[in-house]
């Protein structure tokens, strides 16, 4: 379904490069062919798309309400617009140059089955699918880290895990957080799965006319702040039960100015690294991650180390530009793959968010 929002924005913007409502969209995609859900299920595929808190680097604009990181829910399509992003755009680039067997235009033919795609979307994006009966979740990567990993990978064929994670340091998630690093999470790329803990990155603040606090800046990637599941009702059962004590109270003091900013006032008695490792450990401030890798590599469901996941990559990626080019050396197609990767890098990367402990 991804891929066939995707064509058709791309399509929308053939004929004009101003956002369309979102309803229009959602009929477009509906009119190619049924989807499972629905509008709904379009609708909120092309809404993930552009949330800037689900996707580390977003395939779609969007203007309107799309939700919050509190857990509301976008509006009605109605009222919402989209376009196809410059990266959704990098995915599509190529379609229709005869890249693929088959109709793959994503102007006016039919979806292709196969993305071209001018950078890694797996990697940089991450997935969490059960479509293949086997759980997939890719975490997301820092785009230019996992540019930097995937050209060290053409220099160098044989290079191992270790070598690819000095550039693909860990997960880079949306939301920030800390992400526990060390032989865990070697192994788990190496294996292409295992548990990856997030942390959400706080700090003491001490203030003689008030009592001291800690202080949420940073949430672990798929935690709400708000809503009956969100992290701040998570710390109000969890003191009530005094699963967690020392807490005096907690306070949103989030804006758009300051950002995120949970506020938790401590007893005048409590020990604030004590308390904080009882949040951590009964409530959403720290969660973990089950990194599995799994992918369809040549029509089968597979685990994939990040050594196979870049590897893949780089096979298909170097099939379309010889497609697209004619080019027969091999060493003119990949440095094609590597200058189309650095533009991307230079032009839509960004600073890590995740830091790695």
């Amino acid at each position: 379904m991804c891929r066939r929002a995707l064509c058709e924005l791309a399509r929308a913007r053939a004929r004009t490069p101003q956002y369309v409502n979102s309803a229009r969209a959602v009929d477009s995609v509906l009119g190619t062919g049924p989807v499972d859900g629905g509008r709904r299920a379009i609708y909120a595929e092309l809404v993930r798309m552009a949330r800037d808190w689900e996707v580390r680097h977003p395939l779609v604009d969007g203007q309107g309400n799309l939700g919050s990181l509190d857990g509301d829910g976008a509006v009605s399509a109605d009222y919402t617009e989209l376009r196809l992003g410059v990266l959704g755009d990098a995915l599509l680039r190529d379609v229709g140059d005869d890249v693929f067997e088959g109709p793959a235009d994503a102007v006016t033919g039919a979806e292709p089955q196969v993305l071209p795609a001018r950078f890694p979307n797996l990697l940089v994006n991450g997935s969490f699918s059960v479509a293949t009966s086997t759980a997939s979740r890719f975490p997301p990567h820092n785009l230019r880290e996992v540019v930097d990993a995937v050209i060290a990978y053409i220099s160098d064929p044989d290079i191992d895990t270790a070598g690819l994670t000095r550039h693909v340091r860990g997960p880079d998630f949306p939301t920030g957080a800390l992400v526990a690093g060390g032989r865990e999470l070697h192994d788990a790329y190496a294996a292409g799965r295992g548990p990856v803990v997030v942390r959400a990155r706080t700090e003491l603040e001490a203030d003689p006319q008030s009592p001291r606090a800690i202080v949420v800046t940073e949430l672990p990637f798929m935690v709400s702040k708000g809503g009956r599941a969100g992290v701040l009702a998570d710390i109000g059962r969890a003191t009530r039960a005094k699963r967690v004590r020392g807490v005096r109270a907690v306070a949103d003091e989030s804006s758009a100015a300051a950002g995120l900013r949970i506020v938790i006032e401590l007893d005048r008695a409590a020990d604030a690294d004590a308390v904080l490792e009882q949040l951590c450990e009964h409530t959403q401030l720290q969660t973990t991650y089950e990194l599995h890798l799994v992918a369809s590599v040549a029509g089968h469901a597979r685990t994939i180390s990040l050594r196979d996941a870049i590897g893949h990559y780089v096979e298909h990626r170097r099939d379309v530009v010889a497609r697209r080019t004619g080019l027969r050396s091999e060493e003119r197609v990949l440095d094609l793959v590597r200058r189309d990767l650095l533009d991307i890098a230079a032009t839509q990367g960004d600073d890590r968010r995740s830091e790695i402990g």
